[in-house]
């Protein structure tokens, strides 16, 4: 009888399709500074959408989370949007050049980075996090790659994931130096960036014989204000990568003229 039960067990209650079952989701935010200084409603809109979803596990945002470094309402506004997810999903953040660098004066921008506000009101800005023993998401202050190369030395049983302000500029267009600095391991299989407005992806080879995929996410400066993100689900060889707009409540494809919904694969 025993036996009996176990064989019906195997045979019925498989999942009808294993790999629904296995995949779980993440969020890419994009720059969020037009919402800190403009639309806060929509940044908590935002977070709020995610913290609802119950399979969102994890939230990994772009930089630029304040439009004016200086600007303590906007750094506020920005850590109570972002702390909606506590309890819900981790999330990590990375910081922009309006994180770190004054306003320009007179047109001009200041080259002075002060991080003091950023680490007050988020911490670290290079830090990392695991996320269901598999992935490592790597944080990095712009292009401070002696941090993520030391990282991905210590993990290199988890697939890298780096996060850095700037990186993909379009379509084709990218920063050489980053990628070169990272294509040397073949755990690493993204950079997600933003800064640049746009959606984009495009991939280029490691010196592994392998691919990194490179997503660009920053939904600013668009014709109207938005607080659209990217719903990125993984499975077991590959991430499906689909933008939503909570303020509407849908997936938008080909409603920006971007790159908004694309898959790739790793492992």
């Amino acid at each position: 009888m025993l036996i009996f039960l176990l064989i019906f067990n195997s045979i019925f209650n498989t999942p009808e399709n294993p790999e629904e079952d296995y995949s779980w989701k993440f969020v890419i935010l994009g720059d969020t500074q037009d919402l800190s200084a403009h639309a806060p409603d929509l940044f908590f809109n935002a977070t709020q959408w995610i913290a609802n979803q119950s399979d969102i596990i994890y939230v990994t945002q772009m930089g630029d989370l304040v439009d004016d470094r200086d600007n303590m309402t906007q750094w506020k506004t920005a850590y109570d949007a972002m702390h909606i997810l506590d309890g819900h999903a981790d999330w990590g953040a990375v910081p922009g050049n309006h994180d770190l660098e004054a306003m320009p004066i007179n047109g001009t921008a200041s080259a002075i980075e002060d991080s003091t506000n950023y680490n007050t009101f988020f911490g670290e800005c290079e830090h990392h996090d695991i996320v269901k023993n598999q992935f490592i998401f790597i944080y990095l202050r712009f292009d401070h790659l002696d941090y993520a190369e030391s990282i991905i030395q210590d993990h290199q049983d988890l697939y890298a994931i780096i996060v850095i302000h700037s990186c993909l500029f379009s379509d084709t267009l990218y920063d050489e130096n980053v990628v070169e600095r990272v294509s040397k391991y073949n755990n690493v299989i993204a950079i997600l960036s933003g800064h640049h407005t746009g959606s984009a992806f495009f991939q280029c080879a490691n010196n592994q014989g392998g691919e990194i995929s490179l997503i660009l996410t920053n939904y600013q400066d668009i014709p109207t204000i938005t607080n659209s993100l990217k719903v990125c689900t993984v499975f077991k060889d590959r991430i499906d990568v689909k933008t939503f707009e909570p303020m509407s409540n849908i997936y938008k494809n080909g409603s920006y003229g971007f790159m908004e919904e694309f898959s790739f694969s790793y492992g």
